[in-house]
């Protein structure tokens, strides 16, 4: 997967991003996933989480905290503070 750059980070690319790794590292259809809901609604284990934030980390180019998915629980509100993170 190709870095992206930070000027071509938008909310939708990113939730875009988000629940089509989440549907990998959890097994379900993407289909499924509400941007809104609560990651913990699917499941999402300590070990999932930092899965998660590492493909993050080496899609956007960027170190972010391993509590990513704690501090941002849901797909809406981490696409968001990763835009203006990048911003």
């Amino acid at each position: 997967m190709s870095v992206i750059t930070q000027k071509q980070l938008t909310a939708e690319i990113v939730q875009t991003w988000l629940v089509a790794r989440l549907a990998t590292v959890l097994d379900i259809p993407a289909a499924e996933i509400d941007i809104d809901a609560p990651f913990d609604r699917y499941g999402l284990d300590s070990l999932a989480a930092i899965t998660l934030t590492g493909g993050l980390e080496e899609w956007l180019d960027q170190e972010l905290p391993v509590t990513l998915a704690w501090d941002y629980p849901n797909i809406a509100l981490l696409s968001q503070y990763l835009v203006e993170l990048a911003a």
